[in-house]
């Protein structure tokens, strides 16, 4: 529902989104913005979680230990976040340069267009333009993320572990 961040005189509210893009083209808007979507996760997700398990591996390897510590996971998870958000954030102004030329009838035909459209009218900085603030809400985000993930499945391996070796876990007159 992009179209109401930008347009919030013609769609002020959810209802009426769905309702005036449903009546204008179908189910078919719908999904207009998945292919960019797409173009731009799909490098953001492959990097993202690369770069957490190279980083931690690596840390854990250099350091000698068997596993990170919560501001470690915190630090590792953020930096995770920043690389990724750095490396793919070019197509991410092209996703929205897509969305707002769109709404506003002069869009670029695709990805690369837009990408092109970027460089020409704002040289290569542009396609950088937002950064700062992407990552001031990704970084933290995603060191959360990775410490909290990384803590509860600590938590449940060793609850799994716990009710593994309970004798409430032997079967019906079966041995432990």
């Amino acid at each position: 529902m992009d179209r109401s961040t930008v347009s919030r005189d013609i769609y002020p509210n959810l209802s009426i989104a769905i309702s005036k893009i449903y009546k204008d083209g179908g189910i078919g808007p719908f999904n207009a913005g998945i292919s960019p979507t797409l173009m731009g996760m799909l490098p953001y997700s492959t990097c993202y979680y690369f770069m957490h398990e190279t980083m931690k591996t690596s840390y854990c390897e250099a350091k000698n230990k068997k596993s990170l510590n919560r501001p470690e996971m915190l630090l590792v998870g953020a930096s995770a976040g920043f690389t990724a958000s750095t490396l793919s954030f070019p197509l991410e102004v092209a996703r929205k340069r897509l969305m707002v030329g769109a709404l506003q009838g002069k869009c670029p035909p695709h990805m690369a267009a837009a990408l092109s459209e970027v460089i020409r009218e704002e040289g290569l900085r542009g396609l950088y333009r937002g950064w700062g603030a992407t990552c001031l809400k990704v970084m933290p985000s995603s060191g959360i993320t990775w410490m909290f993930y990384e803590a509860w499945k600590d938590v449940l391996l060793v609850e799994k572990r716990l009710w593994q070796k309970s004798p409430a876990s032997c079967s019906f007159g079966g041995k432990c």
